[in-house]
């Protein structure tokens, strides 16, 4: 799938396979550079729910649900003029987007 989406966007980066990552999931430290655009920060903030635990949606239209469905929300803050990620937050699927206004700010550093 990665290879895929590489592909799509013309980027010719190499991808590794499952078993390197499997090995090196323990010591593996990822730096994620987020460029600057000039001028003041201006970040979207929005969320998403993930299913994480639960029958799919053919199974529960085709046999009924077992047992109810769970779900957490991915909180994103996004750069609107770089387009950039520049904070994650996960939380249940109760929290709305405003008590995680400051969880996601205290992950952006300060520029002096």
């Amino acid at each position: 799938m990665v290879s895929s989406i590489l592909e799509t966007a013309k980027l010719a980066w190499p991808v590794p396979d499952f078993s390197t990552l499997s090995r090196r999931q323990k010591s593996i430290s990822v730096g994620i550079s987020s460029r600057r655009a000039p001028g003041p920060l201006k970040l979207l903030v929005d969320s998403t729910g993930i299913k994480f635990l639960g029958d799919g949606e053919w199974p529960a239209r085709k046999h009924g649900t077992l047992r109810r469905r769970q779900y957490r929300k991915v909180h994103l803050a996004m750069d609107t003029a770089t387009g950039d990620i520049r904070a994650v937050e996960f939380t249940s699927s109760r929290e709305g987007d405003s008590p995680i206004l400051p969880d996601l700010l205290d992950q952006i550093p300060r520029i002096s």
